[in-house]
């Protein structure tokens, strides 16, 4: 894949929110069957926001623009598998409200690869593992 190459996942209508350099360019993706020319941002039905990405060298992500945190915490408990969520945010009553409407047993504040076992061991679907020991728990 391209060096530093990624993939945007973004939500239809939401598109705006991203340069449009991002959206115009093409990126080598590596997926399992070989490296793919493939638009860096593709847009996704909302309904497909609990998709699971594969990850074999290139990052794939998600991205939804949400009005608050309880926009936020209701797409997750509609479409996500309910395991772990994150709320980026400078502001501790907005986590607060965030925390107290997700079902996810794992919140955070930042990024959630701490507990997949691609961030901690280089391995994707390990099983769950603590930070970057590598301790697996299932």
């Amino acid at each position: 894949s391209s060096p530093g190459a990624y993939k945007l996942h973004v939500v239809a209508g939401d598109e705006g929110h991203v340069p449009e350099e991002l959206r115009a360019r093409k990126v080598l993706v590596k997926r399992a069957d070989g490296e793919h020319e493939e638009q860096q941002v593709e847009t996704l039905p909302e309904a497909e926001l609990g998709r699971e990405w594969e990850w074999e060298e290139t990052p794939e992500l998600s991205l939804k623009i949400v009005d608050d945190a309880e926009h936020a915490a209701a797409l997750f408990n509609r479409y996500s598998p309910q395991f772990v969520a994150t709320c980026i945010s400078e502001d501790p009553k907005e986590h607060e409200r965030f925390y107290n409407k997700t079902n996810a047993p794992f919140v955070g504040n930042g990024f959630t690869r701490w507990v997949d076992g691609q961030y901690a061991l280089d391995r994707p679907e390990l099983g769950l593992s603590n930070w970057e020991g590598g301790r697996l728990f299932g």
